[in-house]
């Protein structure tokens, strides 16, 4: 175990569970009442800023022009093993505020992915209070949801930006990370050069960031989550094993600079149906998200 390269990784970053190194996330979900006729306007608004470090995220770019990156609803929902996949938990969170406002048993849900949303619990708790904002809009028979965080996790001190490039599947890409032990890392498990899941603590001790990378991966993000804590069991009970979960002097960690702002609209949700058990019937006309990520040696 002399260098530990990231081919095909797994990001996952837990706020107490978490979030992200810095991210600006924003959610639109806007759905209509059939039915009803009336003219009632209300806005429910929890609102927070935060002052950010000045990171400068790439312009902003529709998911579908990069052909090689999809948005998923739900951490339960099936990944694309063949494209990048990215999940924020804005869109639940304006989904939990849209599910409030309608109140009642919701069922008879046109999009399958709608309804892993509505059945879905993941994404509760995952950031604090005071880490994201959401709103409801109605107007009429409209209802308008938004959710949006925007997060900074610095590390402690700043890594190493390699000089040289590392191949990132079939691309050339800047790295960075460091040599031998780092006082703010840790290996979860390691059975090989393929199979492995690293920790890195950032300045907020509140969030922790993941890194995985795995020969076969589960098929949800969620499958993926629990196999990272089955694998460290078995290396934890296991005699032989448990001298991979410490670095050594020679260990080179080398991990992809990841920037991108991407946002997308959820054509598997728009323009779908579900029911309320009053028999109240309401369509989504819009479910948009836009995620804007950077992840470095900062």
């Amino acid at each position: 175990m002399n260098k530990l390269l990231f081919l095909g990784l797994i990001l996952f970053m837990f706020s107490c569970k978490s979030e992200t190194k810095s991210i600006n996330n924003s959610t639109v979900i806007k759905v209509e009442q059939y039915d009803d006729g009336s003219e009632n306007a209300e806005v429910v608004e929890y609102s927070y800023k935060e002052t950010l470090p000045a990171y400068t995220f790439p312009e902003v770019k529709n998911v579908d022009e990069t052909k090689s990156t999809v948005f998923s609803a739900t951490l339960e929902s099936d990944l694309d093993k063949k494209k990048n996949v990215v999940y924020a938990a804005s869109l639940l969170m304006a989904w939990d505020e849209i599910e409030t406002t309608i109140g009642g048993k919701l069922y008879d849900f046109g999009s399958p992915e709608l309804e892993r949303m509505y059945n879905s619990t993941t994404h509760q708790n995952v950031l604090l209070p005071n880490e994201y904002n959401t709103s409801v809009e109605i107007v009429g028979d409209i209802i308008t949801a938004n959710a949006e965080f925007k997060k900074a996790l610095p590390f402690k001190f700043p890594l190493t930006k390699h000089s040289e490039k590392l191949k990132f599947e079939k691309d050339i890409v800047s790295s960075f990370g460091f040599k031998g032990k780092s006082g703010m890392a840790y290996i979860v498990y390691y059975n090989n050069d393929n199979d492995f899941c690293i920790a890195i603590n950032p300045k907020d001790s509140h969030h922790l960031i993941y890194l995985m990378k795995s020969e076969k991966y589960e098929k949800t993000f969620k499958d993926n989550f629990d196999k990272i804590a089955e694998k460290r069991e078995k290396q934890k009970e296991s005699e032989v094993k448990k001298w991979k979960l410490s670095y050594d002097y020679k260990d080179v960690t080398e991990i992809p600079i990841i920037e991108f702002n991407l946002e997308n609209y959820f054509d598997d949700i728009e323009n779908t149906l579900f029911y309320k058990s009053s028999l109240d019937t309401f369509k989504v006309l819009k479910a948009w998200q836009r995620n804007a990520f950077i992840l470095n040696e900062k």
